[in-house]
């Protein structure tokens, strides 16, 4: 089972190597990265995943995440950093990246060491992330790629909605359709980590609705655009604008009071006819950032 998780965790790594550079705290190289072979077929194995960093220096990430406990694998990482070094000839960084609790062990410090006869020693460091240990506004700021770590991060249950909402910002402002399928496929595979089943679906059970509209307004904003270029070719732009803007604007009402029905149950009539009047898009589109982090209607439309 955990390497169900492993694996999760792996594919947000192909999905956005940068991100992953920026996290360990490496500055300035995002966009001069790429990754590479992490198969060490020398010894039948392979390390997770290893990014070769382009500075005027390369120089080499390995990242290991683990959901489960083996404390040998301080010893692991130094065996996968000597061959990487031998294969490569750069060097090499490693960073552990633990999951959850249950991966942590007392061997793992970020530092082996071993001494030889005759004062020979050998020192090796490496990095060491506790999910659980780092405040989720460190996922929720960072790449895509990190999102779906922050609703495990350090944070309380009572939480998760807010965590989710921000994560939701993020995917809806910056994030394509196929992408964010990605995103939350990989939230709910993590979010099992640390929470049952039942809290995962009730958590995310909004999410459908959120994607149904988000793909719903697109459409709508495909017609009016394409509209607006056939009424211009034929003359007859302003009935046609003013027609495809109509259907705009009835989508984003849809949106709101959809989503919003979801967060804080239905609305007033009163509510609703408040919300249906808007006629400038402008301030719809204000409505619909503020729904997903708003805690109630009246909250929602006092902020206005």
């Amino acid at each position: 089972m955990a390497k169900r998780y492993d694996n999760t965790a792996k594919e947000l790594i192909e999905f956005g190597p940068a991100d992953w550079v920026s996290f360990i705290g490496a500055p300035g190289a995002a966009e001069r990265v790429s990754l590479i072979d992490s198969n060490l077929s020398t010894i039948t194995s392979e390390a997770d995943k290893v990014i070769r960093v382009n500075d005027p220096e390369p120089w080499l990430l390995h990242l290991e995440l683990q959901a489960s406990c083996e404390p040998d694998m301080a010893r692991r990482l130094l065996r996968y950093t000597s061959l990487l070094h031998y294969r490569h000839e750069l060097p090499v960084v490693s960073a552990l990246i633990l999951l959850r609790k249950e991966a942590n062990s007392p061997e793992l410090t970020g530092h082996y060491a071993m001494s030889g006869p005759f004062g020979t020693n050998l020192t090796f460091r490496y990095l060491v992330f506790k999910v659980w240990e780092e405040p989720p506004e460190r996922f929720l700021s960072g790449g895509l790629a990190l999102l779906p770590f922050a609703p495990i991060s350090k944070i309380a249950e009572h939480e998760l909605p807010r965590v989710v909402d921000e994560l939701q910002n993020r995917m809806v402002r910056e994030a394509d359709t196929k992408q964010r399928g990605q995103i939350w496929t990989a939230t709910s595979i993590l979010l099992g980590l640390r929470y049952n089943v039942s809290v995962g679906e009730r958590l995310l059970q909004g999410v459908r609705e959120m994607e149904e509209s988000v793909t719903y307004q697109a459409i709508v904003r495909k017609g009016y655009d394409r509209g607006v270029r056939e009424g211009v070719n034929q003359g007859r732009s302003e009935g046609l604008d003013l027609g495809r803007r109509e259907g705009l604007r009835l989508g984003e009402v849809n949106a709101i009071l959809r989503i919003g029905t979801r967060r804080f149950g239905p609305p007033s009539a009163e509510i609703r006819a408040q919300i249906e009047a808007i006629a400038e898009l402008d301030r719809l589109n204000l409505l619909l950032d503020r729904v997903t982090i708003s805690d109630s209607w009246a909250a929602l439309l006092a902020e206005e």
